[in-house]
């Protein structure tokens, strides 16, 4: 079991933990290779566009091997009222392959 999340404020992270008390696992966080700002408006306002565009932020984390777990847990913030763009990504951290080339891959893979 793996437990992947994405925390703004720690409270995902701190939900986590719980999940991995109660139900054991491994714990990993996500990490973008450019953090959201620190200012949560700043925040909001980045992730409404970046949700409103379609873009997919760059992931520092990559995880080996994914493929062996059988359950995934992901947490991850809501940020005025919706899910932060990053949480798109999480195909991409398992592989070296950023999350742009890995997202129009797979709109261009739709078309066919």
């Amino acid at each position: 079991m793996l437990i992947v999340y994405l925390s703004w404020t720690n409270n995902t992270k701190a939900i986590a933990e719980i999940i991995q008390k109660y139900v054991g696992g491994d714990l990993a966080t996500v990490e973008l290779q450019t953090p959201y700002p620190e200012n949560y408006t700043q925040t909001v306002d980045q992730v409404a566009k970046e949700n409103a565009s379609g873009y997919l932020p760059l992931l520092k984390t990559k995880i080996a091997d994914i493929e062996k777990y059988d359950v995934i847990f992901f947490g991850f913030p809501t940020l005025g009222h919706a899910a932060a763009s990053s949480t798109r990504c999480t195909g991409t951290i398992h592989s070296g392959e950023d999350s742009q080339s890995k997202y129009r891959n797979r709109m261009e893979q739709r078309r066919i």
